[in-house]
Formats: structure tokens, C-alpha cells, sequence
């Protein structure tokens, strides 16, 4: 799942995969960076780019959450969270 989200136009990284099984069907979340100089909406299509993509070559998938962050040289976007984290 690495391989082909990273492969979608517009993603910087991937920094975060996880599938688990339910029963016969595949359930993900990935967490991917893209530039952080773009537009929600265009941010959005690189999600949506990546999700598509997912859905068409992972067997068994039957849906991905998909969680964009923006990439900023020295910026955590998740510093307000940061002390929930261990």
C-alpha cells in the first residue's frame, strides 16, 4: 500500500499505513504529506487521487481513511496533539 500511495502524483511521503482485517474485507488508514503551499481542494485531490488508486489495486479493500498533512520545513501540524502521543 506504501509503494502505490507514494506513487500518486502530489504525495511528499507516506508516514503512516494501517490494514486490518474485518472478516473478508480490508479496511486501511494511511496518513501521506503533500505540499503544504496547496489548496484544500487541491490537497483533497491528491487524497482522493491516492484512495482511487488503492481501491483498484489492493484485493480485498473495501475502504482507506485517508489523513493529508502538509509538509512545512520546521512545522509539526500535529503540535496541538502532540502531548497526547507517548
Amino acid at each position: 500500500m506504501t509503494a502505490i500511495v507514494a506513487a500518486v502524483d502530489g504525495v511528499v511521503a507516506v508516514s503512516e499505513v494501517r490494514a486490518r482485517w474485518t472478516g473478508y474485507r480490508l479496511l486501511a488508514q494511511i496518513r501521506l504529506t503533500v505540499d503544504g503551499r496547496l489548496s484544500v481542494t487541491d490537497a483533497h485531490e491528491v487524497a482522493e487521487r491516492a484512495y482511487h488508486q488503492l481501491l483498484h489495486r489492493v484485493p480485498n479493500l473495501s475502504d482507506a481513511i485517508v489523513h493529508v498533512d502538509p509538509k512545512a520545513e520546521g512545522v509539526d501540524p500535529h503540535a496541538p496533539t502532540a502531548h497526547h502521543r507517548s
